[in-house]
């Protein structure tokens, strides 16, 4: 999703928001260079979830498994309820520290 999201997390990088991305365990050192330069990177261990939360109040949560997905195809929601986004925090944050 470098492609899709870069330039919009680098922008708001430049605003000052702290961007924390967890990939997974063996990612493409392309995409972990461009990341880096403007985020906290760690490498996930357990999850493959992909999803994205935005001011702890938004999520976007994909839906397919971009390893079997074309591109063209990849599929996600946007979800503002409190309880999925509070749910999915913990799940990032537990992986975050780990």
């Amino acid at each position: 999703k470098d492609e899709l999201l870069g330039s919009h997390l680098k922008k708001a990088a430049k605003k000052g928001v702290e961007i924390k991305i967890a990939v997974e365990s063996n990612p493409a050192k392309e995409t972990v260079d461009n990341f880096s330069k403007f985020a906290k990177i760690r490498s996930g261990k357990e999850h493959t979830a992909r999803f994205c939360i935005v001011d702890n109040q938004h999520l976007m949560l994909f839906l397919t498994d971009d390893k079997k997905t074309h591109p063209n195809y990849d599929c996600a929601v946007w979800i503002e309820a409190s309880q999925f986004v509070d749910y999915f925090n913990g799940l990032f944050e537990r992986e975050w520290k780990k």
